[in-house]
């Protein structure tokens, strides 16, 4: 992201008007994008949210996995990133 939340933002739109139905847009990268964003403006608590709808896909897609714990540790909490452990 580095801070171009505008390119984002019409990237998001442009990618939405493709795939409007696609599963792993609006399952993965969406959330992610978002969720990168939501980090970036330190809101970690959203960006976690947003992240919930691609965790069947996390073994695929390892980003969400890091913004994940990019958020926990934007919010400090160390009892959380034990479950990071037991990712399998």
């Amino acid at each position: 992201m580095c801070g171009k939340l505008a390119e984002a933002e019409k990237f998001i739109a442009e990618n939405s008007d493709l795939f409007p139905t696609g599963t792993l847009w609006n399952a993965v990268r969406l959330p992610e994008i978002r969720a990168a964003i939501e980090i970036q403006c330190d809101r970690p608590n959203k960006a976690i949210e947003l992240l919930a709808s691609a965790v069947s896909f996390e073994p695929a897609y390892p980003e969400t996995v890091y913004l994940r714990g990019k958020a926990y540790l934007r919010l400090r909490k160390g009892a959380a990133m034990k479950q990071m452990d037991e990712f399998p």
